[in-house]
Parts: structure tokens; sequence; C-alpha cells
């Protein structure tokens, strides 16, 4: 967060937890700020991402945004997202990274939100990859990225390195 004077009031909801009720003495619910801030289990206070946007052309007439949460994404376990991510979204990259023909999508995130690899497993649906051995080190702000010509083994699949430089 890049304001240290800001000010934050709590409630206890009782079922999360204590959650930010205003910020600078302005309450949250409604605004904008309503997600933007959560309370760390130590007890601090993270500043979340705005969600990534996604824009399909629609015949070069218009874009459509696309919701991370629905039946184009899915989480690790092949269940649709129910609610968008709020990483800290550096760069993004489609690449047939496992070779299927499809393209895959990889996102650079910054801070403490981890970079993300969608596979596309069939045609315009993607699945949060579940092997995360093959991940750039996190925590390290991802300025770029780019397909390295080496492939490695993992799981039965070769996987083009992507590698997001800090």
């Amino acid at each position: 967060m890049d304001q240290p004077g800001t000010r934050f009031s709590f409630e206890n909801d009782g079922q999360q937890g204590k959650r930010i009720s205003h910020v600078n003495g302005r309450p949250v619910a409604g605004t904008p700020d309503e997600h933007r801030f959560v309370v760390r289990l130590d007890g601090g206070i993270s500043e979340l991402g705005e969600p990534d946007t996604i824009l399909l052309n629609k015949m070069g007439r218009r874009f459509e945004r696309i919701p991370q949460a629905g039946p184009m994404f899915r989480d690790a376990g092949g269940a649709a997202i129910s609610d968008e991510f709020r990483d800290w979204g550096l760069s993004a990259r489609f690449h047939d990274l496992n070779r299927d023909g499809l393209q895959d999508l990889y996102v650079c995130n910054d801070f403490e939100t981890p970079d993300r690899l969608w596979l596309q497993v069939t045609p315009g649906v993607f699945q949060l990859a579940q092997d995360r051995s093959f991940f750039p080190a996190e925590f390290f702000s991802s300025i770029g990225g780019g397909i390295v010509p080496t492939s490695t083994g993992m799981g039965g699949m070769t996987y083009s390195l992507w590698i997001c430089f800090p």
C-alpha cells in the first residue's frame, strides 16, 4: 500500500472473521474499496489488485468483456471459477505451452499474487494448471516474459519453459 497514513476500521462478521469496514473514515460497503483491502492471517493488511480483464474481439466491430467467473475459466479441479482473482497482473501471453494445438494463457503477476498458467483444455475453456513445480520463483516483480526454446517433461507432458524476468 503506498499511502502509509491510511486509517482502517474493522468489524467482525462472525463467519469470515475480521474485515475492513471503513477506510479513512469512509464506509467501504458498496464502493470500489469494498474488496480492495483484506486482513491477512497475521493481522496485517494487504491491498489487492484489480480483476484482470479479457476482451474478446467480436468480428473487428466491438470488444466483449469475458468474466473470469463463469464457464470459460476453471480451477485446477475442473470446476468453474466462482469469483474473479484480484491479482497484480503485469503481463500475459498466449502460447501453446503443452503442444496440444490450443493456445494456453500465462499471466505474470506482481507482489504476493502468484503467476497463473491457464491451459486451454477445449476451444475457449481454460483450466488452471495443477503442477506448479515449473513456475518461476514467486514474490518477485515479473516485468516481462518470454518463451524459451528449451523443453522439460513433467508428469508425462512436455512444456516449453516460460520465464518471467524479475
